[in-house]
């Protein structure tokens, strides 16, 4: 049910290229791909789109930038244009089409939601009639205290929301937050953040709800029912980017990014309920990993916690975000140049 539900959303999130696509093939007599027919299977329509992509398209689509780094530009103008053209596929011939972009409508779009709804809608037309595949973009906002762009509400910190103990309060937030972002064109909610507050030296405590772990884990439940619902299609839900996986609450020394050094069983027993609640529970549908080393591993390439716990232990079907800036201690090198070395999303 979950993977028909996961592969629900990716399609539906599709569906708006079928109208564009239909005129198109219409006036040049041909016929749709399997990807485009909605009545075909989700498995078939999926791996016809797969099949038909370059490498290049297929790097495009691992791509969400930060609208906030500097490759895209040092104001407002130039990052407007930029991401037209990276949605277009022409910002850079190293790589394709990105799949969207986050923190665009905080960064740029500062003048309410008409404004927002009205770039988005533009965003959109670029990628379904000026791009080979016609693939739509997603778009990613945080959401750590309602969704965080010009126009959103903005509700108290996690540390607030927590003491509350309430959970009708928690989902009525979140299901505020995700109707406001998707009123405006927005897909995603991030920096949910599922990190037991353990070490009171971490400058980031005030993002997470609670130091306790069975309260985390119900809140985690309740963040994702609010955000997502039970139909993620629905027009006032998105999905919940649930972080940092697996933690980077008790990191050495108490610094952001420092290396986790707790036992197994203590990351099982104290961090992994609020993750348990709001994937295996509530049915998450993504989460960024986290920046620190775990067990001498950075987390974004740890097989044992983003593959066997998080995806077979605990069950998580959906996708898996990097960390900003966090990809590059994975590897030692880069063949794209400069100019597209933007923050990658996988």
């Amino acid at each position: 049910m979950m993977r028909e539900k996961t592969l629900g959303w990716w399609v539906a999130a599709a569906g708006t290229v079928l109208a564009f696509s239909s005129v198109i093939l219409a006036q040049a007599g041909g016929q749709a791909p399997i990807y485009l027919d909605p009545k075909r299977p989700l498995e078939e329509r999926i791996d016809d789109l797969m099949s038909r992509m370059t490498l290049k398209e297929k790097v495009g689509q691992l791509n969400l930038p930060c609208v906030y780094v500097r490759e895209l530009g040092t104001d407002i103008a130039s990052k407007t244009e930029a991401c037209k053209k990276f949605t277009a596929g022409t910002y850079t011939q190293e790589i394709g089409p990105a799949c969207g972009f986050f923190t665009l409508a905080n960064e740029i779009l500062h003048e309410g939601a008409r404004q927002q709804a009205e770039y988005f809608n533009e965003l959109q037309k670029i990628a379904l009639t000026q791009t080979r595949l016609k693939i739509p973009v997603m778009e990613d906002e945080e959401g750590t205290h309602g969704a965080m762009f010009p126009g959103g509400t903005v509700f108290p910190e996690g540390l607030a929301v927590g003491s509350s103990f309430d959970m009708d309060l928690v989902k009525a937030i979140y299901a505020a937050a995700a109707a406001e972002a998707r009123a405006v064109g927005i897909h995603m909610l991030s920096t949910l953040v599922m990190e037991v507050d353990r070490d009171p030296r971490l400058g980031r405590n005030e993002e997470a709800y609670t130091e306790d772990p069975y309260l985390y884990m119900r809140i985690g439940e309740s963040i994702v029912r609010a955000t997502q619902g039970s139909d993620i299609s629905a027009p006032d839900k998105v999905i919940a980017v649930l972080t940092d996986f697996p933690t980077q609450s008790e990191p050495s020394s108490g610094l952001e990014r420092g290396a986790i050094e707790v036992s197994d069983r203590s990351l099982r027993e104290n961090f992994m309920p609020p993750w348990i609640g709001a994937i295996t529970k509530a049915g998450g549908l993504g989460v960024m990993a986290g920046y620190p080393e775990v067990e001498d591993v950075p987390a974004h390439a740890s097989v044992k916690w983003m593959n066997d716990v998080l995806r077979q232990e605990i069950g998580f079907k959906g996708v898996v975000e990097s960390k900003a800036a966090a990809s590059p201690p994975c590897s030692t090198s880069t063949s794209f140049p400069p100019k597209s070395k933007l923050d990658c999303w996988a």
